[in-house]
Parts: structure tokens; sequence; C-alpha cells
């Protein structure tokens, strides 16, 4: 940031804030005497500067955390899969520490499986179903199948979160899910599954 800009926002934050000093009589409008000042009312109702609320952020609602044992796959130690019903549809999510991949409708810009470079996805074609989001925030689309779990007997509710191996998935509300590694998370949401970041 130049000089000229600091001085300019110092100015401005001076006039936001109604003047950075001097006397009451100083902020009236210069064509205003004291004597021409409108009456004021009781003053006690108007918050002061030091009064007044100061902005606050949106905080993340808790979660309750639940077991990842009703969601473990048969035989693997290495993998949980949670199959939870959300905004209709069915959202199906498989949590290692590798990665995340969840079903989700891959945006316009990414290629059908068949041009993906190198072919990793053969011999599927069409369009990528599963968005596979490793622990360095690296996001690949693709699909995930033949994935044998029975179903929990209760799913992820919302409100609910699972941890497992460094990765987490969370239900903030009956139509998305957010899961991630750490701070680093994606978001599906609605019946088509969208996918997004924050």
């Amino acid at each position: 940031m130049n000089m000229v800009t600091k001085r300019v926002l110092a100015v401005l934050t001076c006039v936001g804030l109604a003047g950075c000093s001097g006397s009451q009589e100083d902020s009236v409008e210069p064509s205003m005497t004291p004597k021409d000042a409108p009456a004021s009312s009781d003053t006690s109702d108007t918050p002061t500067a030091s009064e007044t609320p100061e902005e606050t952020t949106e905080t993340e609602p808790s979660y309750e955390t639940v077991s990842p044992e009703p969601f473990k796959i048969p035989g693997s130690e290495s993998h949980i899969a949670i199959l939870t019903p959300l905004a209709g549809v069915n959202y199906f999510c498989l949590l290692s520490d590798a990665n995340i991949s969840c079903d989700a409708t891959a945006p316009a810009d990414v290629p059908n499986l068949e041009d993906m470079p190198g072919r990793p996805w053969g011999p599927f074609t069409g369009r990528p179903t599963s968005v596979i989001f490793a622990p360095d925030g690296e996001i690949i689309w693709g699909i995930v199948e033949g994935v044998p779990f029975e179903n929990p007997d209760t799913p992820l509710q919302p409100g609910q979160r699972v941890e497992f191996n460094g990765a987490w998935c969370q239900v903030p509300d009956d139509a998305s899910i957010q899961c991630g590694f750490g701070n680093d998370s994606f978001t599906v949401a609605g019946p088509h599954r969208t996918f997004s970041q924050p």
C-alpha cells in the first residue's frame, strides 16, 4: 500500500468515526452554532462508540462428534463409508487418511472420464460422479464404485460429525454435507449434490 493510499484510508477512518479529536462542539457542522444546533433528546438511549456492539463473525455451529464404528467397512481398517439421506437423495462419502470421496456433480469445466489425460478411469466413460479430496487440498474428479459396506442403522444426522484418520465429515443441515482435512474442506449440497468450497 503506498503512502497516498494510507493517508486516504486514515482520513476516511477519521471521518467515519465522526472526528478523531476535538471537543463535542468541533463535530457540529460549521454553519451551525451551538445555539442553532437541534436540541438533543435524552442521549442515554443513543449508544456511544464504546457501547456500540462490535461486528460479529459467523461462528461455526457446534457438532456432536459420533463414533466412526458404525460406519466401518467390513474387512477394512483404513476406510469408513457414510450413506445418509439428505435433500431427498442419498449422499455417499468414503473417508480414509489418503482422501475423502463423495458423490457430487462435476462442474461443466471438468472433462468426461474418457477425456481425462492418461484415461485414469478407463474403461469407464461419461461424467465423473465423485469428487476426491486429498489432505493437501488437491481435488480430483472420478468415480467410486464397488465399496462393500452395510448402511449403518443410523446415518449421520444433521448436527453430527464423524472423524476418522484425520478426515472428517459433518452434516450442518438436512440438505448438505461438509467434509475435509483440518481446515481444508468442501461442501456437497442439494438434490443435485452441488460441489463448492469456502
